[in-house]
């Protein structure tokens, strides 16, 4: 268990002193994220469920793509930045758009 008070008390009393202690099963520690990528324009091909380690960036997933020059939406959002992901994010591959 893991006392709240405490993050790294993994297995022990909590110790704090402070009451309510609220503890959790190590199970529920997130090791890894799950993302889905979406894929639009020229390079529009099915969707894909990726798994990434605890604490990836959207440069992360950049380089694990290979991509250059596109945009990101996570969710209905342009990602601006290089926000972390989260477990369940949909992240959008948008290529530039022109015309005139």
């Amino acid at each position: 268990m893991r006392c709240e008070a405490e993050p790294n008390n993994l297995g022990r009393e909590c110790t704090s002193g402070l009451e309510p202690c609220q503890q959790t099963r190590p199970e529920s520690i997130i090791l890894e994220v799950k993302v889905t990528v979406k894929f639009f324009g020229p390079e529009r091909r099915p969707p894909r469920t990726l798994t990434l380690p605890d604490g990836a960036t959207l440069a992360d997933l950049r380089k694990m793509l290979g991509v250059n020059g596109v945009r990101f939406a996570i969710g209905t959002e342009y990602a601006t930045g290089n926000p972390r992901l989260r477990d369940g994010d949909v992240v959008s591959v948008i290529p530039p758009v022109g015309g005139g």
